[in-house]
């Protein structure tokens, strides 16, 4: 800021202001000074107003059931038993974007029926419910993508929406077939009520019967981008035929945990889709794979599918450049800049006007 002498343009020389440049009328003086005062305490409450930080993290997580599903996602998982390779998911590719995996092992076991399965999401409506509630309030996911096995040999299959199925004793919406779950054959309470072999949470069974929640991921853009990387022998990848208009004709992923899981994941974006959500999630969606397909090729399409829906959050979120996820706070993590007391046109702003205030003051 400048002192009450006015430089004169040569170094080290001074000169005291001319009588008529201090000649100010009161009322001008005043004047103008009531016309400066709201800009400046404006500025100064940008300054010491904290920089609005988004609600998302830059966490996606990914989940898988029977093989090949678990061991195609297995790199992305933060457990050292799990994946004694390392986990590869932290700013995968550089993208700014942490994945993390979670799925079941199957010790022992071959399919093509794998059974239970021990660990995260095993094969069981109680334990898939517990990890769900827990996993999601830890990663806080910016998007979600399960996966699980199909019936089909090869497929890449997008399931465009989810549904929430009955239970013994429910009804079906009038004018719709809604079918009941499948039992997972595992029920934790023995002979007594309730039938813990299928979905028992009071939250989950609050949502009314035929309940449908659409598909969020970029749909197409993956099954071209995965399409683009394989033959059809190898890997073909589909969108599920579905018209929202006649939902009793479409499966909705089948009605056992695959469906189940399909439901949680794109409920759970719609609870946490709107800008005002604490951590906002922006996409989900289910894939089921064929049992055929080579744990290679399955792998090769889980990362192209996480590249195209990466490039797709950086077209839909609305500012890629923060995050509330303290766990992610890194100088390498490009959702991270430095934190700044205030923006720098705000303190620019208020030291252009105080400079401004005093010069006309004098």
């Amino acid at each position: 800021m400048k002192s009450l002498t006015q430089s004169t343009g040569q170094t080290g020389q001074t000169r005291n202001p001319t009588p008529s440049s201090c000649n100010v009328q009161p009322t001008s003086l005043i004047a103008r000074t009531r016309t400066l005062a709201p800009l400046i305490a404006l500025a100064g409450a940008a300054l010491c107003t904290p920089v609005a930080r988004a609600g998302y993290t830059n966490n996606i997580l990914i989940t898988g059931y029977w093989p090949p599903t678990n061991n195609m996602v297995r790199q992305f998982s933060t457990s050292p038993a799990s994946n004694p390779a390392g986990w590869q998911g932290s700013n995968w590719r550089n993208s700014g974007f942490n994945i993390h995996s979670y799925f079941p092992e199957f010790p022992g076991q071959t399919g093509p029926n794998w059974g239970r399965g021990t660990g995260d999401f095993e094969v069981d409506y109680q334990d898939t419910w517990a990890d769900w509630q827990r996993i999601t309030a830890e990663i806080k996911p910016v998007a979600i993508i399960t996966f699980s096995r199909a019936n089909t040999t090869v497929g890449w299959e997008l399931e465009p929406a989810a549904q929430r199925f009955r239970i013994s004793g429910e009804a079906s919406p009038p004018g719709r077939t809604v079918p009941l779950y499948s039992s997972d054959g595992f029920d934790n309470n023995g002979a007594a009520a309730p039938n813990m072999t299928v979905p028992t949470d009071a939250e989950f069974l609050a949502q009314p019967v035929g309940t449908i929640y659409n598909n969020t991921l970029p749909m197409q853009q993956i099954v071209s981008a995965v399409d683009a990387a394989f033959t059809t022998a190898e890997v073909d990848p589909f969108i599920a035929a579905y018209n929202p208009a006649t939902p009793s004709t479409y499966d909705f992923g089948g009605s056992f945990l695959s469906g189940y899981m399909s439901f949680l994941g794109t409920w759970y974006q719609s609870r946490n889709s709107s800008p005002s959500a604490e951590f906002r999630t922006f996409a989900a969606g289910h894939i089921h794979v064929g049992t055929s397909m080579t744990l290679a090729s399955a792998t090769l399409a889980t990362e192209i599918t996480l590249d195209t829906l990466i490039a797709h959050l950086r077209k839909v979120m609305p500012d890629r450049g923060s995050t509330l996820d303290p766990r992610d706070l890194s100088a390498s993590n490009p959702f991270n800049p430095p934190a700044v007391p205030a923006p720098a046109s705000a303190l620019l702003l208020a030291c252009g006007l105080l400079t401004l205030a005093r010069r006309r003051v004098r």
